[in-house]
């Protein structure tokens, strides 16, 4: 069970030394297309309309490519390149068991162009390095990346989840239901409440 989390953790502390090369990331995502295997979208649009390649992307939607509902076929296919283009040395995972996807079509989490904010992207990296080098989560940050178009409760903790699974809940509605069923409330809206939460988890369910 959960054989996915060493190469999941191991391909999070690689990508986000990939803050400044982020054209390397599109490029691997690029190659995947090539070969036939479904990826993310990578055409952005500077005008509402107007395709343009895609120049800038985040860890959270970079792990989407292999965390959306496409078939499990697709999803190895994507992370055997992946580990193979970044060098990975963990076990490739014989299980894609509890983790939360993202859907197909709504991948990214930023909006287009022309209308995402200037620092969008960039805020994503810093909430995406702060989970991932174990630092203390800027509250204010994460509240912030909630409001990014695109972005909401459940996809950024699904976010989270992908790449710090042992620091992380998906707040979705799988989860949902079973902390219910664990009489554990879930009433998260901000950033205090999804510690809260976190909280409440390890006291009554380790």
């Amino acid at each position: 069970m959960f054989t996915w989390v060493p190469i999941y953790k191991e391909l999070a502390q690689r990508i986000i030394t990939y803050r400044k090369e982020q054209q390397k990331l599109i490029e691997i995502l690029k190659s995947l297309k090539e070969q036939g295997i479904p990826v993310i979208s990578l055409e952005d649009e500077n005008e509402k309309g107007v395709k343009s390649p895609l120049t800038e992307i985040d860890p959270f939607t970079f792990f989407a490519t292999f965390n959306r509902t496409i078939t499990e076929v697709n999803r190895k296919k994507s992370l055997v390149y992946i580990k193979d283009q970044l060098g990975l040395e963990s076990p490739f995972p014989e299980d894609f068991n509890g983790i939360p996807t993202a859907q197909a079509q709504n991948s990214w989490f930023f909006a287009y162009a022309y209308e995402r904010k200037q620092d969008d992207v960039d805020i994503l990296w810093s909430l995406a390095e702060q989970a991932v080098t174990g630092a203390t989560l800027d509250g204010k940050l994460f509240d912030k990346c909630l409001k990014i178009k695109q972005v909401g409760l459940a996809k950024l903790t699904d976010g989270l989840f992908w790449l710090a699974p042992n620091r992380f809940l998906p707040v979705d509605s799988k989860s949902h239901g079973y902390l219910i069923s664990q009489a554990i409330p879930v009433k998260v809206s901000d950033f205090e409440s999804y510690q809260n939460l976190l909280t409440e988890v390890k006291e009554k369910l380790g």
